[in-house]
């Protein structure tokens, strides 16, 4: 029996479906894009808790590029004929946010903090040129391992938020441990919601605990799908290599040279109230001058802490960072804020803190605003 087909809607209604489908599809890419837009870069350093475990007492391995026993070292290159002196670079734009995010953060990259970088929609950012640093001579007490204050593990857990801080766009956690003389930092930062989209940043610095502090050997990052940059500190040979996306270069290396995932925990160890370190985030090397702005009490959502307040003041396309250290917690870090050259702000603050003997956490329940 014949059947009529079904009657198709008028050409008035399948217009007005059509126009709600490209309205739709126009909504979700705008979303997508404004994800990827707004992720903080290496320097701000934002991560899923649950994506990293605990830490436990023990160092693994240090990967075979790194410093392992010192009979093992590759040879360092024939000596080069030298050159004339050359000055002292300014220092160079950081890297956006990766480490922010993102790094930093926290980003650490960065998070670059990248690593974000920081808010730049995903793009590739170019290698950027210098000249290269001349070294100081190196402090042989420097390489003397010592027994440090900062605690042989720990976990610190930050909410990030962007501009005025009234919501989260990520988590970010550090994690270290040390045995007294070999110590690792990871970092890692994740969105939170639609800001997951814009994929994770991951950090890791190995080295040694000295008289100076942290003295990294090996550092390497990853921003989202990107591909690994590392970086190695071949110190006896006064050189920085660094490789990533099929390319290799060499840099001179600074003494008490930081990266993104150490530079933080660096912080502890300068008591002076005017000093400068050399940051590599795994494409260029610049030099960070920071200043004490004295001790402030810090409403933290763990709690009040006394805190020494540290300015990183921007010189020109730099980003500025403030830094607040927890002076009852070894001075360890609980707010990382970054200022990028857009003006764009991302704040990182404490909401969890692990180390042995202590546990610091924000109440069951309670999302008290983020400080000011």
């Amino acid at each position: 029996m014949y059947r009529p087909p079904p009657a198709r809607p008028p050409g008035r209604a399948r217009g007005a479906i059509r126009r709600r489908l490209i309205l739709l599809t126009l909504g979700l890419s705008l979303l997508l894009h404004a994800a990827v837009l707004v992720m903080p870069g290496w320097q701000l350093p934002e991560s899923d808790t649950d994506a990293m475990p605990p830490l436990h007492a023990g160092l693994q391995a240090a990967p075979a590029t790194a410093a392992s026993p010192r009979a093992q070292r590759p040879k360092p290159p024939p000596a080069r004929p030298r050159r004339a002196p050359q000055p002292t670079p300014a220092p160079i734009a950081a890297q956006p946010g990766a480490e922010t995010g993102e790094p930093a953060e926290t980003q650490a990259a960065a998070p670059d903090t990248s690593p974000a970088t920081e808010q730049n929609a995903g793009a590739e950012q170019p290698v950027q040129t210098q000249a290269e640093p001349t070294p100081d001579k190196i402090d042989p007490a420097a390489t003397e391992p010592i027994t440090s204050d900062l605690p042989v593990e720990g976990r610190i857990s930050f909410a990030v938020s962007r501009g005025d801080g009234h919501s989260d766009i990520a988590e970010s956690v550090h994690g270290w441990q040390h045995d007294g003389t070999d110590y690792v930092v990871k970092s890692r930062v994740a969105g939170l919601g639609l800001f997951a989209l814009a994929g994770s940043i991951t950090l890791e610095s190995r080295g040694k605990l000295t008289s100076r502090g942290l003295q990294p050997e090996h550092f390497e990052g990853r921003k989202r799908r990107n591909p690994t940059e590392t970086v190695q500190f071949d110190r006896s040979a006064g050189l920085l290599r660094l490789s990533g996306r099929d390319q290799t270069r060499e840099l001179e290396l600074p003494p008490d040279t930081q990266d993104l995932a150490s530079v933080w925990y660096q912080l502890g160890w300068q008591h002076e109230s005017e000093f400068s370190l050399w940051v590599c985030n795994g494409r260029s090397l610049t030099q960070r001058r920071f200043r004490s702005a004295g001790e402030e009490n810090f409403d933290s959502r763990v709690g009040p802490l006394r805190v020494l307040h540290l300015v990183s003041d921007a010189a020109p396309g730099e980003d500025a960072y403030d830094v607040w250290l927890a002076l009852a917690h070894h001075r360890l870090p609980v707010r990382i804020r970054q200022t990028n050259r857009k003006g764009e702000v991302y704040d990182q603050q404490i909401k969890e803190m692990q180390y042995p003997g202590t546990h610091l956490a924000e109440a069951p329940g309670e999302r008290p605003a983020l400080s000011n």
